[in-house]
């Protein structure tokens, strides 16, 4: 309360700069998203609830790969002066291979309890190992040097590449799963072309000591990925492994809202994280305010047509998930200002209270796995969220009266 009353409530408003450079983060974000979910909307018009089941699978195992690789990218901001290009490269497929090598070792296990076949599995995985190996440290360099009009661009031509596809996949009218899956490292692709250009050259042999700086580093990145990666991924399999045929798609449906949360908070961190190593914690306040104010406007649009969301855009095939909608919305609601706290943790040098949020909501996820209905699992990650986000306040309000 102290520094509310010596700085004012205009403080607490996101800066002007601040405000300018998540706009155009905001702006590619929400192309990419549209995007996204045109294509989603568009496989799960054209596809069964069980194939979609079976899709939305498969993306959230690509979506874990792609955060646990994206940490190169967070690295990147910090140890880029110290390191080539290179070493973050190499160090980038290092872990990428690792991924896709783990996910070989329990292919067994995986194809037995998601109801997958090898092809559509493993293909879009191995596609994705060398492109995300170049994309991440790129990436990376651009955030370092604050090229938000570069990143953005990146973003833009993925999206336009989403719209395309799910545009000529909805004249068609089908798709074999097959080709949904490799949709999206196909995207991931044109993301990366787009990225290239004016992108500064690295040297042509990498160094030991680099590889190991930027692995040395990651601990912390892999936090901050981490924390984004939990909602909408890990729930998905879960309930992929619990629940069987259509149910998996039902919830695949409603992941799809779930992630418009998780895009707005990646945007917004990208531009904070930068300056998250400062001690100053004005970059966590103004990235709460705003990601709580987009939350809550996107959070009554689904409420307030549900309907339209699921039945007109989905199909009647989905109409059960109507009822679902608004609570699963609410329930999200209060992720974004988590995942900002345990971000800003990580970035401003206090991993060990990163890592307490992270276990804290990872045992809330994993204890969805009682859960006997879909319903049920809603109800446990609300109850989580709001207890976990009282949590935070009341930590950060005990800190600020001890100073």
């Amino acid at each position: 309360m102290g520094r509310i009353s010596e700085q004012g409530i205009s403080s607490l408003w996101p800066s002007l700069e601040f405000i300018q450079d998540n706009i155009l983060i905001l702006t590619a974000s929400v192309l990419g998203g549209a995007g996204l979910y045109l294509l989603r909307i568009v496989l799960g018009r054209t596809l069964s609830p069980t194939q979609y089941g079976q899709f939305s699978t498969v993306a959230s195992i690509l979506m874990i790969m792609g955060f646990l690789v994206g940490a190169i990218g967070y690295t990147a901001t910090k140890i880029l002066e110290e390191v080539n290009l290179i070493d973050l490269t190499v160090a980038c497929l290092i872990l990428a291979a690792g991924f896709a090598c783990t996910v070989l070792l329990l292919q067994p296990i995986l194809l037995t309890h998601l109801e997958l076949t090898a092809i559509v599995l493993l293909v879009p995985i191995l596609m994705r190992v060398p492109i995300l190996s170049i994309y991440q440290p790129i990436l990376g360099f651009h955030q370092k040097a604050r090229n938000f009009r570069k990143v953005a661009v990146s973003e833009i031509f993925e999206a336009v590449f989403l719209l395309a596809v799910s545009g000529i996949i909805f004249l068609q009218g089908d798709v074999s799963l097959l080709i949904a899956v490799l949709l999206f490292p196909l995207a991931s692709l044109v993301s990366t072309i787009a990225i290239l250009p004016n992108s500064p050259r690295p040297k042509l042999q990498p160094t030991l000591s680099g590889i190991k700086r930027t692995f040395s580093d990651l601990p912390n990145s892999i936090g901050i990925n981490s924390l984004l990666l939990i909602p909408t991924t890990f729930d998905m399999l879960i309930v992929s492994a619990r629940f069987t045929g259509a149910i998996v798609g039902f919830w695949g449906v409603l992941t799809v809202f779930g992630k418009a949360y998780t895009i707005i908070t990646r945007a917004v961190s990208r531009v904070m994280f930068p300056d998250s190593t400062t001690e100053s914690e004005d970059s966590i306040i103004e990235s709460v305010i705003l990601c709580s104010v987009l939350g809550i406007g996107g959070a009554a649009i689904g409420i307030l047509f549900s309907d339209f969301w699921i039945v007109t855009l989905f199909g009647q095939k989905y109409s059960s998930m109507v009822g679902l909608l608004p609570e699963y919305m609410l329930m999200m609601l209060p992720y974004p200002a988590i995942a900002l706290f345990g971000i800003h943790s990580f970035g401003s040098g206090n991993p060990r209270q990163g890592t307490i949020l992270f276990v804290v909501v990872s045992v809330l996820y994993l204890s969805t796995a009682i859960a006997s209905t879909l319903s049920q699992i809603i109800w446990i990650l609300a109850i989580g969220h709001y207890l976990i986000l009282v949590g935070i306040g009341s930590y950060k309000l005990t800190a600020q009266g001890r100073a």
